[in-house]
């Protein structure tokens, strides 16, 4: 599904598809399993979020990327989760990766461990799409979005500093449920057009990996301009 609006109104949109997602899961299931990425967006999408009423103990999240940086760091996605999250949802299930930087390849391999405890995939995955329509941190023409392993992996040249970072790989994208998208801002233009181009693959735009899953919202403050 596609939903075009204001930028406030697309925000309020997705927190709103976030919460009836996770009412919905949770009567079918035991817990939900949300990824989420860092970013000023989607901070304001995790305030509205958490004004609902959830049974929160039963909502665990996992990073859907991280840069390799102390947990306290400005540039860390676990601070600003916990920050904004941890106002309603538990802070043991706000699941932090640990990413000592001598071996973050141990960390990396844990962390995924400690998904599989939980079932093994993402029910619900929030993304924001960068410039270059890049989500987590898999980015366009590069190893990061070609790693066939299914997990988290380990990304050691991110074209956007700082270079070492942890993400979701493609495979394990994949397997989620259900997907919700944001392109907000002028500067995602080109990278929802790119979205929007019938002849590019997730390759050449890795946002395009929610098209792969059952169902996914795409929310965008941007006129819709096919190629």
């Amino acid at each position: 599904m596609i939903i075009q609006g204001s930028q406030e109104r697309m925000i309020e949109k997705a927190a709103w598809i976030l919460f009836k997602m996770v009412e919905s899961l949770l009567k079918k299931q035991k817990n939900v399993i949300i990824a989420v990425p860092g970013g000023r967006s989607v901070a304001e999408v995790f305030k509205l979020f958490c004004k609902n009423s959830l049974p929160w103990n039963h909502i665990h999240i996992f990073l859907l990327d991280e840069r390799i940086v102390p947990p306290d760091h400005p540039e860390s996605n676990y601070r600003l989760v916990k920050e904004h999250l941890g106002k309603c949802i538990p802070e043991e299930q706000i699941h932090q990766p640990d990413l000592n930087v001598k071996n973050p390849l141990i960390g990396i391999q844990r962390y995924y461990e400690k998904l599989q405890t939980l079932g093994g995939r993402f029910d619900l995955v929030l993304a924001s799409s960068g410039e270059d329509g890049h989500i987590g941190s898999l980015f366009p023409h590069h190893p990061s979005i070609e790693n066939t392993e299914n997990g988290f992996i380990l990304v050691d040249d991110s074209p956007k500093p700082p270079a070492q970072r942890m993400s979701a790989s493609y495979a394990l994208i994949r397997e989620a449920e259900t997907g919700v998208v944001l392109f907000l801002g002028e500067s995602k233009r080109s990278a929802l057009r790119n979205f929007y181009n019938i002849h590019l693959s997730p390759l050449e735009c890795p946002a395009k990996i929610m098209t792969k899953l059952s169902r996914y919202y795409l929310l965008t403050d941007q006129e819709v301009e096919t190629p």
